[in-house]
Parts: structure tokens; sequence; C-alpha cells
């Protein structure tokens, strides 16, 4: 009976402290445990952590394999450098630079030198010297040159030589081009009357004294002189001269 009595004591203890729920467990009376609130990205809390975490980009590549590590305006598309605009326009049609005009000045030479005597071969019937010059200035359609004794006195303004209508590609004249007011060469040219009638050269001849004769080469804006006074037209066409001086003795 005494054992009886304890053991209906001790659950009567018991179950003023807890009992079956009927889920078969047994529950515990005390504070109430505040539910977890489920975590983004898993039941792992540590991930809370991580969800306004903005993720970087990998390095971006050119489509051909070089890292795109310029800014604007220096990156690279398949590999190769981006062209400079102003590079682009320095070049010609083609891709070929563009060409620049020629910087040399107009000038005109022959076998004899600027202030030397003319050799004996080419006096008075002898043949017209060689001659050559540079290109004329921009704008050049054609050449002539007139030769003539500018000493003071009596000889001064003898014209001893013109020829015009030279074709611009020219730029020299051969030794002895031929008399007539149309040579052979250089095509397309004209020689005026000179000093004593004929078309041509003839060449330094004064009877006595040192003279002193003047080659003046004229770039023309025409191709072909208008008619009229020859050297009226070559002074209202011409748009540059290069001279040449020599002197002559008997």
């Amino acid at each position: 009976m005494r054992t009886l009595m304890m053991t209906w004591a001790t659950l009567l203890l018991l179950g003023a402290c807890g009992g079956d729920d009927g889920s078969g467990q047994n529950t515990t009376v005390g504070a109430p445990i505040a539910p977890v609130a489920s975590q983004p990205g898993g039941s792992d809390p540590s991930a809370a952590a991580n969800t306004n975490t903005m993720t970087q980009p990998a390095p971006v590549t050119g489509t051909g394999g070089a890292d795109a590590e310029a800014g604007a305006g220096g990156g690279t598309v398949g590999g190769a450098a981006a062209v400079d605009p102003m590079e682009m326009s320095t070049a010609g049609a083609g891709g070929a630079p563009a060409t620049e005009p020629s910087t040399a000045p107009f000038a005109l030479t022959s076998v004899v030198a600027e202030g030397e005597m003319i050799a004996a071969e080419f006096r008075c019937e002898g043949p017209s010297p060689m001659m050559q010059w540079t290109a004329g200035p921009e704008g050049t359609q054609s050449y002539a040159i007139v030769f003539k004794d500018v000493t003071p006195g009596f000889s001064e303004g003898y014209l001893h030589w013109l020829i015009y209508d030279i074709p611009a590609a020219t730029t020299e004249l051969p030794q002895g081009v031929e008399l007539g007011a149309m040579p052979a060469s250089p095509t397309g040219a004209r020689q005026a009357p000179i000093w004593n009638g004929m078309e041509g050269y003839n060449g330094p001849c004064a009877p006595f004294g040192l003279n002193t004769y003047v080659f003046t080469l004229h770039a023309l804006d025409v191709a072909t002189l208008p008619e009229g006074d020859v050297e009226q037209q070559i002074a209202s066409h011409s748009l540059g001269t290069a001279t040449l001086m020599v002197t002559s003795m008997p």
C-alpha cells in the first residue's frame, strides 16, 4: 500500500510539470519560443548577410581576345586598335597619303651660271643653250621664255628670243631649238619674231663692249596665249617669273 501511494504522488508531480501533448512527446512548461524566420537563399542563416552584395562582373575582353583595358576611344574591337579619325583624314583615296604641294623655289638654270659670260658657241648665229627649270606655282598651265639685252644704251630692250605656249609638263628645252614659228620640240610651242624679224633664238652679238642679257621664264595661267601682242599677253597672264642673267663680249 505504501509503495502504491508513493507511485501515485510521483505521477501527480509529473502531471503538474508537463505531460503528453498527444503527439507522443513530452512538453515542457516555460516561456514560448519565438518562431525563427526563414532565411533567403536556403536554411543557412549566414546567407542573409549576402543578399545585398553586388556581384562584380568579370573583365570584358574584345572579340579577338584582347583585354578591354582602354577607356572610351581607346578600346579594341576584334583585337585591332581603333583608328584615329584625324589620321584617316590625311589619307587619300585607297589609303595613300595625301600629296603635298612642292616647296621648291621657281628657278631657271642653263649651261651658263648666273652672271657668267655666255660661251662663244651660243653667240650670234649659234644654237640656243639648253634650259632647265623647276615647276611653276600652282595654276601653271604653260611657260614662256623671253631673252633680252638689258644693257643701258642703244641695244637696251633688243629681243633675242621669245618662245611661248611651252606645255606645263615640260621643264626643260634642249640645246638648239629649231627656228620657225612652230618648232618641232617642244610640241605645241610657238616662237615670236625678234629684233631681226626672225622667229627663234639669236644669240648675243654686240659689236663692242660688255653687254648684259637676261633670260626670263614666265609661268602662265593659260595653256595657249590669246592673239595679240605676245609680250603684253605674257605680262597679263604671268603667275610668276624666274630669271638668269648672263654677259657677253665680242
